[in-house]
C-alpha cells in the first residue's frame, strides 16, 4: 500500500505482514500524493494513477511497482484532473481508469503500447469517489463497473460497461 493523506499526503509504501500482523514501511513513493485511482493484480503489480500532489495540484504521473522498492513509470494519465477516480484490472492485464471528477470518461490503458484509449462518456458523469470492478453479467459478458459519487443529495447512480458490446447501461439511482 502506497501514499495516503494525514492532511498533507504520504509517501510511504507499506506492506502488511499476515503471520506477526504488523506494518513495516519498505520505502517511499517518487512523488507526495494521495487521492490516486489504484488497483492491484500479480501480473501488474500495483498501479496507481493521478491524484492530487501535496500542494494541491493535480497529478498527471501513473506507476506501477512489483515490490514498492522500483517504481515504473507508465505513460501519463489521459487528462490533467485524475483524482478521486478508481481503477480495476482485468485478467491481470489491462487496467480500466475512471478519473473521477476530472473527467466523464472511462479509459483503457494497453501497458504493452503504453497508450491510453477513451472508452467513451460514463452516462452518470465524472464525479468524486469512484468505486470500479470487472465482473461478469447474466450473459456471461465481461463488464466494468462504475459506481459511487454523490450527483445531488443521496443520489448515487450505478454505470455498467459491457466489453464486448461497447456499451453502457446506468441501473439504480
Amino acid at each position: 500500500m502506497c501514499g495516503g493523506s494525514d492532511g498533507v499526503g504520504l509517501r510511504d509504501c507499506l506492506k502488511y505482514d499476515f503471520d506477526l500482523d504488523s506494518w513495516t514501511n519498505v520505502n517511499e513513493m517518487q512523488y507526495l500524493g494521495y487521492s490516486s485511482a489504484h488497483a492491484h493484480h500479480d501480473k501488474l503489480g500495483l498501479v496507481m494513477a493521478g491524484g492530487i500532489h501535496a500542494s494541491g495540484f493535480p497529478i498527471q504521473n501513473v506507476q506501477r511497482t512489483f515490490d514498492a522498492i522500483k517504481f515504473d513509470d507508465l505513460a501519463d494519465a489521459p487528462t490533467t484532473n485524475f483524482d478521486l477516480g478508481c481503477m480495476a484490472i482485468l485478467n491481470g492485464t489491462t487496467p480500466y481508469v475512471a478519473p473521477g471528477s476530472g473527467s466523464d470518461h472511462l479509459y483503457e490503458y494497453d501497458v504493452a503500447a503504453s497508450t491510453w484509449t477513451s472508452m467513451g462518456e460514463i452516462p452518470s458523469g465524472g464525479r468524486n469517489y469512484l468505486g470500479c470492478g470487472v465482473a461478469k453479467n447474466s450473459q456471461g459478458q465481461t463488464v466494468i463497473v462504475v459506481a459511487g459519487g454523490l450527483l445531488s443529495g443521496d443520489d448515487v447512480s450505478v454505470d455498467i460497461y459491457n466489453l464486448e458490446t461497447n456499451e453502457w447501461k446506468t441501473s439504480g439511482k
